[in-house]
């Protein structure tokens, strides 16, 4: 049994390489790319007078595809900075919460002509920092922590090289005792090479 799935994926994978060769990306082929988008922090806002868990995200990545349908991906991100104010016994409390890190990732890839579909799963390594301040006296907490992470997206190649992309991404990072979701929707281009 083990030797007929083994010379069946073989075969399904001597099929695929011409032709996923022929569409752009071959084996052995690196890639460099920039994202910009928007990022949510999944911390909860109930009693807030001010939340905004929304802020401008982006990073820097950077993959290689060992074979055309599955590779590996490092990116290097910050995911902006989110708000939350309310009133606690009388006094104003704010907080503000930023998150940046990297993060490694398997990627699966599927082409069907310049359309491309994508998804992945790795770690991220996340530096959180959030500032809770009370009518102005602010107490730093900073935490680095690794957590899963994975993300889905589609792209498309304009030329052989240059590829455009849209994707959803969610890591969860810890501050204190909280876990949050951090998630980035981002677009981004990116070049083979």
């Amino acid at each position: 049994m083990k030797s007929r799935m083994l010379a069946a994926s073989a075969v399904v994978m001597a099929l695929a390489s011409p032709w996923a060769q022929a569409q752009g990306w071959a084996p052995g082929q690196a890639y460099v790319g920039v994202a910009l988008g928007q990022s949510r922090a999944g911390f909860d806002c109930s009693g807030a007078i001010e939340c905004d868990r929304n802020a401008v995200g982006g990073k820097v990545y950077g993959g290689y595809m060992f074979h055309p349908n599955f590779g590996v991906e490092l990116d290097l991100r910050h995911h902006g900075k989110a708000d939350l104010s309310g009133t606690v016994g009388g006094a104003t409390v704010s907080d503000d919460f930023k998150t940046y890190g990297m993060g490694l990732y398997a990627l699966g890839n599927y082409r069907q002509g310049s359309l491309n579909l994508f998804g992945k799963l790795g770690l991220g390594w996340m530096r959180t920092q959030g500032v809770g301040s009370t009518a102005g006296l602010g107490s730093p907490l900073r935490e680095t922590d690794a957590r899963g992470a994975w993300g889905l997206g589609v792209g498309w190649d304009f030329t052989k090289n240059t590829s455009a992309r849209i994707e959803f991404e969610r890591v969860r990072v810890k501050l204190g005792t909280d876990r949050i979701d951090s998630d980035l929707l981002s677009a981004g281009v990116s070049t083979r090479f």
